[in-house]
């Protein structure tokens, strides 16, 4: 049987994927996330995200400063992963995060 990628739903797939994922514009500001976006989202502080937010502002100012660094890198092309954590309802939460 032959498999044809056409035939999968990508938007499924996409919202029903475990790793979260953000697209950010080139504001940084949210586009659109998945369900493992929105758990995310609600960890770092974001509790009713909608397009159009700043997710940064959750981290702290060193934070964003180093993210806003890197993220202006990837116009350039390159691709950067970092660990994080997180404390959120008495637990720690933690992340490797990969940004393309």
């Amino acid at each position: 049987m032959q498999f044809n990628v056409n035939d999968i739903d990508l938007a499924i797939l996409v919202e029903n994927m475990p790793d979260l994922i953000l697209y950010l514009d080139m504001d940084k500001k949210l586009l659109s996330f998945n369900a493992g976006g929105m758990r995310f989202l609600k960890i770092i502080g974001c509790d009713n995200p909608v397009p159009g937010d700043e997710v940064l502002k959750y981290y702290t100012k060193e934070k964003q400063y180093y993210l806003k660094r890197q993220l202006n890198e990837l116009v350039e092309g390159n691709v950067f992963s970092f660990e994080d954590s997180f404390h959120h309802d008495s637990r720690i939460f933690h992340f490797d995060i990969s940004l393309y």
